[in-house]
């Protein structure tokens, strides 16, 4: 079966107004220049850019260190205290900072208000992450010397806010046939800032070209990444995020290089829109927004139950050369497509959660009967599907909210939805029917049928 690798800058039409004003750099002028300007924000693949570890001799039975990183474009008030409670479960964070964006026309860079404070009261290892959009080499105006003068600032203003930052790393998905300028130009950055502990994230393409060894060896880290959204020709197929076996294969492949690495692994999850011709309208990674009747959908998410035996295995025989794990990315409560923290600790040991779902009709007045969904925080980020009944009675009217929506059933009288699992502890509504019967009918009747992951 043939797949679209869907990157980390595959823009979809998924979009929404910023209203605040942000600072932008222009990184071709010697100095920055700081403006203001309306932007536009398009959700993406969440970059899986990881967290670098300087090089550590280990011995086989050695635990690797675990770490999470912070992906959030704009930080919320519910920041602080996620950080404060993941920081128990970690040995340290990397943290977006910024993007650089681009194109002919001059390259912007759009900075993230990190709150450094809080960051530095954990007491843990923090990385300063950029993220770089594809073909940010091909531009001439792009040299490392602004780049260099860009993590200057950088660094600088989180030392002012009391952080102790170990390093940067740069997320960049260069094509595999680009590495030696992307060998080249990491050269000439470590020449500008040579007391700077430097990282950067990979992917398993890469493995293959001769470049690789060269590459990698002036750098403080290379994180692999085990993780990608691949999505099938066939709108009948089923998208893939994290498959074991390949990721295996990645592993061995990067010890027979003899290069130290480090791994990144998935916990979020997407929905992907198709309209009615099969074509990706949209990928949304947190919110989900109302679409025409006749497009489709699908979710694919990380599965504790997948990658749980997975870190398990690592745990037990770790390979010599691997440095550390990465999770992509830390849990907030208001995150619905991303594991909880409770999901995300058991798998960090190696532990399957046992999730617990139940689905409860709440009866209101005149016929209105409301589906609610009670899950607990382990539930990771399966997606539900559930069957309801129509015992008796008709459906006058109907709406599913929260991610919901209705798939099609080859009974009239059975009902069959899908949706997402809420990790936030509290319950939520899945839909509601509004319910009517002839005057010598029986009352109208709905009922819970049957509720589980989708297959």
């Amino acid at each position: 079966m043939f797949h679209r690798r869907l990157d980390k800058d595959y823009f979809l039409l998924f979009a929404f107004l910023n209203d605040e004003k942000e600072p932008v750099i222009d990184l071709r002028s010697s100095f920055f220049t700081a403006g203001r300007v309306e932007t536009v924000l398009l959700l993406f693949y969440f970059c899986p850019a990881l967290i670098a570890v300087p090089t550590v001799a280990q011995t086989p039975d050695e635990s690797r260190p675990q770490y999470m990183y912070i992906w959030q474009r704009h930080w919320t008030e519910e920041m602080p205290e996620a950080i404060h409670a993941a920081a128990d479960s970690t040995q340290g964070f990397l943290v977006l900072s910024g993007e650089i964006e681009g194109s002919d026309a001059g390259w912007r860079f759009h900075p993230v208000n990190v709150d450094w404070a809080s960051l530095a009261a954990t007491e843990k290892k923090l990385w300063l992450a950029l993220r770089v959009h594809s073909r940010a080499l091909d531009q001439r105006q792009w040299n490392p010397s602004s780049f260099a003068r860009l993590l200057h600032h950088l660094l600088e203003k989180a030392e002012q806010a009391g952080a102790s930052l170990k390093g940067v790393q740069i997320d960049y998905d260069a094509a595999t046939e680009q590495l030696p300028q992307y060998q080249a130009w990491l050269e000439a950055l470590r020449r500008e800032l040579p007391q700077q502990p430097l990282s950067i994230t990979g992917l398993p393409d890469w493995l293959n070209h001769k470049t690789l060894p060269s590459l990698v060896a002036g750098l403080d880290d290379f994180v692999l990444q085990l993780h990608s959204l691949e999505v099938p020709e066939d709108p009948g197929g089923k998208p893939l995020l994290f498959d074991p076996e390949k990721a295996a294969s990645w592993i061995r492949q990067a010890q027979s290089l003899k290069i130290p690495f480090s791994i990144a692994l998935p916990t979020y999850g997407w929905r992907i829109v198709f309209d009615e011709n099969n074509e990706i309208k949209a990928l949304e990674a947190e919110e989900s927004v109302e679409y025409p009747v006749s497009w489709t959908h699908k979710e694919i998410a990380a599965d504790p139950s997948v990658l749980a035996p997975f870190v398990q295995q690592l745990q037990e025989d770790p390979p010599v050369r691997l440095k550390a794990l990465h999770w992509f990315r830390m849990p907030l409560p208001s995150d619905s497509r991303n594991w909880s923290l409770e999901t995300l600790r058991l798998v960090m040991a190696g532990e399957v959660p046992q999730p617990v779902y139940e689905a409860q009709l709440r009866q209101g007045d005149k016929g209105l009967v409301e589906l609610w969904i009670i899950a607990d925080r382990l539930s990771g980020r399966k997606v539900l599907c559930l069957q309801l009944e129509l015992i008796s009675g008709k459906i006058l009217a109907a709406d599913l909210v929260n991610g919901f929506y209705e798939k099609k059933s080859a009974q009239d009288n059975i009902i069959m939805i899908s949706g997402p699992v809420h990790t936030s502890g509290k319950d939520y509504m899945a839909g509601w029917w509004l319910l009517g019967s002839g005057e010598h009918e029986k009352a109208p009747s709905l009922a819970v049928k049957e509720i589980g992951s989708c297959p």
